[in-house]
């Protein structure tokens, strides 16, 4: 089938305007998508699987660039990484004093939040009493 652009077109206003839609759908396509972690962020991540990571630890490595608010390919933060993992409730303190979300929610798997994580993973149930104390919900 043989269809000339200009006849299924028309004056070409329609041709421009589907290709400006098709544009813009797809640089909304590559905003949605998650940066990149930097090594400050793997770094952040890293000591916030740690149960050994102290507080000091977690502030440096922000000092140093890390993002309380990046997410790792699993959708989750440093927060909802510690929440599992770290029993220490002043690793958690640390990271909310820096702006973590305590309402954040994994974005690829269950939409778990820390308080979720913590609840199910976390040995120290003074993790979870922090989290509501800093009015993490269910």
């Amino acid at each position: 089938m043989n269809i000339k652009l200009q006849a299924y077109f028309g004056s070409g206003l329609a041709l421009l305007c589907l290709l400006m839609s098709l544009m813009s759908n797809l640089a909304m396509a590559e905003d949605a998508k998650p940066d990149k972690l930097t090594d400050q962020d793997k770094r952040l991540f890293d000591l916030c699987w740690s149960e050994s990571t102290t507080v000091d630890q977690i502030q440096s490595a922000i000092k140093a660039g890390g993002k309380v608010d990046s997410r790792d390919d699993n959708g989750w933060t440093p927060l909802m990484m510690a929440s599992e993992s770290n029993t220490h409730p002043a690793v958690i303190e640390a990271l909310l004093k820096a702006g973590a979300d305590v309402h954040v929610h994994d974005t690829k798997q269950d939409h778990w939040t820390p308080l979720m994580v913590a609840a199910a993973k976390n040995s120290n149930p003074k993790v979870i009493e922090l989290l509501l104390k800093s009015g993490a919900k269910l």
